[in-house]
């Protein structure tokens, strides 16, 4: 089965308290938090980033974040999900809504990182 790779990591200026209480209770994103539970999986990661993917892609997605700094202000989404953290980032009161600093493609990296190693 093919894996889509579109993923993407999502830095934002700042994580209020509004931010993740929006994501966790945000029913558009449900199926995916229920999904990486049910396989074993937090949507929040060890380092504090959210992650909104698919299960079947997070071999991938493992090999691909080692070695990347990954905090509390970030947010790694699949283009599925992509949307519906949108939405529910821009439900979040104006004066706590974070706004997004920075969009690094998971799979322009990877090609990346692959060409100089080899």
């Amino acid at each position: 089965m093919p894996i889509s790779i579109d993923i993407y990591i999502d830095e934002y200026n700042k994580t209020p308290h509004e931010f993740l209480t929006a994501l966790k209770e945000a029913p558009e994103l449900q199926s995916c938090r229920d999904a990486l539970e049910d396989a074993g999986f937090s949507w929040i990661l060890p380092e504090g980033a959210k992650c909104f993917v698919r299960p079947d892609q997070l071999d991938w997605l493992k090999i691909t974040l080692v070695d990347m700094k990954l905090g509390y202000r970030h947010v790694i989404v699949s283009k599925e999900f992509d949307d519906s953290v949108n939405e529910v980032v821009k439900r979040i009161r104006s004066k706590s809504r974070p706004k997004l600093k920075k969009r690094t493609n998971l799979f322009s990296k990877a090609v990346t990182l692959a060409t100089q190693t080899h």
